[in-house]
């Protein structure tokens, strides 16, 4: 009797034994990325510290431990990483949370799957020869403010900083200069502009130099709500919707290699992070690249997530500045999805 008893319970034993491989199996099968290798298109990946997330999760080795290959091609600018996205020329986009917006309001299904930076990082200097006779933000009127493009996030600060002091697009007169060395010689010839609007390490260059002061500033919580409105949502990375629902492995391995890079950048010393990157990052001035990276560590995503009041932020901002945005009826939950960051989060502490 009893052996047989015995044999029932092994026999059920074995069963349960059998499920259990077959169900750990089936997890690690379903968790492994529909489409291993994939591109990532970024505008300036190298030179903005805007991408320090980025950069960690490639060299710290995070993509290839969630069993991704990834190819991460730096374009002229993230317009032109978008594009590039769209003509099928790459997967994922590390760019602008507005981009989605912009996307979205031509009917184009675009979201974000995860965030890496939650301020804009645009700041106003003005020039050190116009510091004398500068009391406040009016006296912005009638100068020559350089920017990187018309359009681009650095116009849109410009904009919002006007708008700040009452002030419009037409009481200044804009000039684009480009970001990086162009920018800084522009603003070193001759006098001829008297403020610029931008990025690091462009702006942290010319105010450690002395050519500027710092008048308005994105770079920190304060700064970012007094000129945006409220919480924001910058970089992140976006996709076509449809990639995200047809390879959810993949994305999920994405989001949670990003996950990890916000989670070392959250414990680690800038040295730390500088550690990890290739020396042409720094452009031969580590000092600068320090100094830029401090600045902007702040604006690092703790957790990856995008709320609603940082979505609705941009959307308010967007709809002032892009008329197709204003004009479209954009449904601001189809512009990013959390649940990917939020599977992440339950996984890596």
């Amino acid at each position: 009797m009893s052996i047989a008893i015995d044999r029932a319970r092994g026999a059920a034993l074995g069963i349960v034994l059998a499920a259990l491989v077959s169900l750990v199996s089936g997890t690690a099968s379903a968790a492994t990325p529909e489409k291993p290798k994939l591109t990532i298109g970024v505008g300036g990946v190298s030179a903005q510290v805007y991408f320090a997330p980025l950069n960690v999760a490639r060299y710290q080795g995070y993509f290839k431990a969630e069993g991704l290959d990834v190819e991460i091609v730096d374009f002229a600018s993230g317009t032109k990483a978008l594009q590039a996205m769209m003509g099928g020329s790459s997967d994922v986009t590390a760019g602008a949370y507005e981009h989605t917006l912009t996307m979205q309001a031509k009917n184009l299904d675009i979201r974000s799957i995860v965030l890496f930076t939650r301020y804009p990082g645009n700041a106003l200097g003005i020039a050190k020869a116009r510091l004398t006779s500068f009391k406040d933000l009016r006296d912005l009127k009638g100068m020559k403010v350089g920017i990187s493009a018309p359009g681009a996030a650095t116009d849109i600060f410009l904009q919002l900083v006007l708008e700040s002091v009452g002030l419009t697009h037409d009481d200044v007169s804009v000039v684009a200069i480009g970001n990086g060395v162009g920018a800084i010689a522009a603003m070193r010839q001759g006098g001829e502009l008297g403020a610029i609007s931008s990025l690091d390490p462009t702006i942290t260059q010319l105010e450690t130099s002395g050519d500027i002061a710092i008048k308005a500033d994105s770079r920190t919580d304060a700064g970012t709500r007094a000129i945006y409105g409220g919480a924001y949502a910058s970089g992140c990375f976006y996709t076509r919707y449809d990639f995200a629902e047809h390879y959810p492995n993949t994305a999920q391995a994405l989001v949670n290699a990003m996950v990890r890079a916000l989670r070392f950048v959250a414990k680690a010393t800038p040295e730390q992070i500088m550690a990890l990157l290739p020396a042409e990052y720094f452009q031969g001035d580590k000092t600068l690249y320090h100094a830029s990276l401090v600045k902007n560590l702040p604006g690092v995503s703790p957790d990856g997530l995008i709320t609603r009041e940082a979505s609705e932020t941009v959307y308010k901002v967007m709809s002032k500045v892009q008329p197709d945005v204003r004009a479209a009826k954009i449904d601001l939950a189809k512009t990013y999805t959390n649940r990917f960051t939020e599977q992440a989060l339950k996984q890596i502490q």
